[in-house]
């Protein structure tokens, strides 16, 4: 009988160091985070110190270096990043160039180039680099790049991941209130049903209940016999599985989530993420890339005396003395098409004679000699343009579809159209389909841009005109929230973590869509690091998979104290004429607590979902269905140019409201308005 106790207490050691094993490996991604820390960092200081560290250059300017301890790297320093190099701390590239390896920060598996002015997170790896001299001579380059300091311990990204993880770890999940309250009366409850197992065989025993062949033919007397079951029920009973059930799942999934670019901020709103059934997005920087582009370039003159290349020269000499953030997109535009070989030969000159009328347009000489002017219908107006049909037709359509139309006079000839809108981020329409289809979550779109814009976004994004809400204040989005939740919904508000705020806040569950240098968006419970729309897909089904996990835990350590407990207690004894040994259970109840943390831990081989390769699968599926190859796969574009001919029909020009060209956003100033149509159609 001694060696059962000596036995037994083996097994329990063996099962805790077991088990403590296990879970110091649920905090691995954490520890890893910790890890990408650099310990020292190599300080730059230039021999002659400028007021303006912007106009430090390596190549020019004496400096001396010193490799120091990450302890004495402050705000404003400047450091050397080689090539192999982990950025000691967040920054700003001041001189060169480098290719960065953001995946252990933002789970972006390529090399991201960060140029000069460019910001760089502190723990994410150098992988090349290289500066030119300052005529941008390739071949002086030099490997190695220097950036100024802008964030130093607890104020850099990593820091605030590592806070937030090491947060999510330690709060706990309404769920484990369950499993806490049947810990707390379990040991007692156990202590009793041994004693009472004890007890009830003790005096089966005595009264002859239990024949005595039973117990003579182990060698043991009535007491030994009846307290082997007492102490196998004893030892076979296991808290530890139901305690450990649900934190070691919230580990494992915190830590995925932070490999995957997911920071979840607490178990609570894990847990509720995971039933969220309504979804409510911000439209512009969450949805859309926040600022707008040129999307369409239509010519529209019958002569073309002038090349693309020569109008867009044109064009850009005007708009590059312009601030407006339409004129912005204008010249970033004309620059990537005509390239920076074309503008060495050329360069961009000074227009003459500028005006600029504030939301209209502006006009200048070029040259001294050509006229070129920008703007929408008004200021065409005011130059006393004649627009063309086919441009004005051009401008409805591209008016219809929520986009900006601009026309372009050259010596007062409407020569050319453009349109610019907030493009839709890379997966928006995937994800939005994925929430809808895959998840059963009820999607909407909430905007504070007008109600055309805000129907042609939601027509490319495939969600119905019901769920779109237009011209919404931020107290009209936390009304839609309370809405939805006042119809017994779960709500998920995701937005850009700044002017969305107040509905985050109120949301069941809000989710702040941005990069690492915003993570501490207060009102959100939820931080997508990369900004991605597809990871809001992952965030919610993440939150679906690790609650799943919880659940499976607890099942399990309920069904082993339910199963277990009464065979120790001799419950089959009998039928089967068998007992459990307590050195047996002791060895079952180190495993039940081992599976479980093994459960939790299997959570590490999670994949988020495919939401692009669904797409792929069902126009697989849809090409079949029509009897189409891949190479007579229909795009995008030319499902938008039948709608455009659609948009072109006499219906549509007769009824057309033009009035409703107005929005809020940074694309404001060039709607078109009722007073505005003073123009003519030639």
């Amino acid at each position: 009988f001694f060696e059962t106790s000596a036995v037994l207490i083996c097994f329990v050691l063996a099962g805790k160091w077991l088990q403590a094993l296990a879970v110091r490996r649920t905090s691995e991604a954490l520890t890893k985070l910790m890890h990408l820390q650099s310990k020292t960092a190599v300080k730059v200081v230039p021999v002659e110190p400028t007021k303006n560290s912007s106009k430090f250059n390596p190549l020019v300017h004496p400096f001396s270096e010193a490799v120091v301890s990450i302890q004495e790297v402050v705000k404003g320093d400047i450091l050397k990043i080689i090539r192999g190099a982990s950025i000691p701390a967040d920054g700003r590239v001041l001189f060169g160039a480098m290719s960065v390896d953001e995946s252990m920060v933002t789970g972006e598996s390529m090399p991201v180039l960060k140029s000069t002015d460019a910001i760089v997170l502190g723990g994410t790896v150098c992988v090349e680099c290289s500066i030119n001299d300052d005529q941008g001579n390739s071949g002086a380059s030099v490997g190695a790049a220097f950036v100024e300091v802008t964030g130093v311990g607890s104020a850099t990204a990593l820091a605030q991941i590592i806070q937030l993880v090491q947060d999510a770890q330690t709060r706990s999940v309404p769920i484990q209130t369950f499993a806490d309250t049947v810990s707390a009366i379990f040991v007692p409850t156990v202590c009793l049903i041994s004693l009472l197992t004890y007890m009830t065989w003790y005096a089966l025993c005595s009264s002859r209940v239990v024949p005595s062949a039973w117990y003579e033919d182990l060698g043991e007397d009535p007491t030994t016999f009846s307290l082997m079951f007492g102490i196998a029920c004893l030892v076979i009973s296991c808290p530890c599985a139901l305690g450990l059930a649900t934190p070691t799942a919230v580990m494992v999934g915190t830590g995925v989530g932070a490999k995957v670019g997911v920071l979840m901020k607490g178990g609570e709103a894990l847990e509720v993420a995971s039933k969220v059934d309504s979804v409510i997005f911000d439209k512009t920087g969450t949805l859309t890339k926040g600022k707008p582009v040129i999307t369409d370039f239509v010519r529209v003159d019958v002569t073309r005396d002038k090349s693309d290349e020569e109008l867009l020269w044109l064009l850009g000499c005007l708009e590059r003395t312009s601030e407006h953030p339409l004129a912005k997109a204008v010249v970033g535009y004309v620059e990537e098409h005509l390239g920076g070989g074309y503008l060495e030969q050329k360069p961009f000159v000074e227009p003459t004679h500028f005006r600029a009328l504030t939301g209209r347009g502006a006009s200048g000489l070029v040259l001294d000699t050509v006229a070129v002017a920008a703007g929408n219908r008004s200021f065409a107006a005011e130059q006393r343009l004649s627009i063309p049909r086919e441009a004005e037709k051009a401008m409805l359509e591209m008016e219809f579809l929520g986009k900006t139309a601009i026309l372009v006079a050259v010596d007062s000839i409407v020569s050319l159209v453009l349109g610019l809108a907030d493009e839709l981020k890379p997966g928006a329409k995937e994800s939005i389909s994925y929430l809808k289809d895959e998840m059963n979550i009820d999607v909407w779109m909430v905007t504070g841009d007008n109600g055309r814009t805000a129907r042609a976004i939601a027509a490319q994004l495939g969600l119905p005109s019901n769920r779109v809400v237009s011209e919404a204040l931020p107290a009209a989005k936390v009304q839609q929230v309370r809405k939805l939740q006042k119809e017994d919904h779960l709500v998920a508000m995701i937005g850009d973590g700044i002017n969305d705020s107040p509905a985050l806040a109120e949301a069941d569950v809000g989710i702040s869509v941005g990069t690492a240098a915003e993570i501490a968006a207060e009102a959100s419970d939820l931080v997508l690091v990369k900004g991605d729309v597809q990871d809001v897909c992952t965030a919610l089904h993440l939150s679906r998979a690790i609650f799943r996990r919880i659940q499976l835990n607890l099942v399990w350590s309920l069904l082993y104290n339910t199963l277990g407990i009464p065979l120790a207690a001799g419950l089959f004894y009998p039928f089967v004429q068998m007992r459990l040994p307590p050195t047996i259970a002791a060895l079952a109840m180190a495993l039940s607590s081992v599976s479980v943390v093994l459960s939790s831990l299997s959570m590490r081989f999670y994949k988020p979902p495919e939401v692009f390769g669904r797409r792929r699968r069902q126009q697989g599926r849809l090409n079949w269905m029509w009897g189409r190859t891949a190479s007579g796969e229909p795009s995008d574009s030319e499902g938008s140019g039948e709608l455009q001919q659609d948009l072109l029909s006499n219906d549509f020009l007769s009824h057309v409201s033009v009035s409703e060209f107005t929005e809020s956003t940074a694309v404001v100033d060039n709607r078109t308005s009722v007073e505005d149509l003073n123009f003519d159609v030639a």
